[in-house]
């Protein structure tokens, strides 16, 4: 099934500040530029910890029943 709202925002681009709860007792937050881009086939993302440069990629997954 098709989502149809993210089909209309493909092409675009949000950047903003992020927070990362890497604390595993949830007590420290640490605060990161982020950005998102929906493309056709993926959500690309990027973010920023301790420094460096992060980036990561949702691929969009079909499954097909097989019995």
């Amino acid at each position: 099934m098709a989502v149809q709202w993210l089909t209309r925002l493909v092409g675009t681009e949000w950047t903003g500040r992020g927070d990362l709860w890497l604390d595993p007792e949830g007590n420290n937050v640490d605060r990161c530029d982020c950005a998102l881009l929906i493309e056709t086939d993926a959500l690309h993302y990027t973010w920023s910890y301790e420094g460096q440069s992060q980036e990561g990629r949702a691929v969009r997954m079909t499954f097909t029943r097989t019995d």
